[in-house]
């Protein structure tokens, strides 16, 4: 099996990030925080308005795009 090396990764909140209590686990936090120090950008994407997303993105130290309001806005 091949190792496919990424440099973005678009990840979803509402159930992949966040659990049934739209709540952001440790291991998620830590894995998503490994992802961005080794160089992938990472992008949050979510249909919620932007500010709902600010507190998951701080809370994972991502200073990286948000594509909120199911894709109508991106904004850095």
């Amino acid at each position: 099996m091949s190792i496919i090396h990424c440099q973005l990764a678009a990840i979803d909140l509402d159930g992949t990030l966040l659990d049934n209590q739209y709540q952001l686990s440790e291991e998620n936090c830590q894995t998503v925080q490994k992802l961005a120090e080794s160089g992938v950008i990472v992008v949050l994407a979510s249909g919620r308005m932007h500010a709902t997303i600010l507190p998951f993105s701080r809370r994972m130290h991502l200073n990286d795009p948000i594509i909120s309001y199911n894709g109508a806005m991106a904004k850095h």
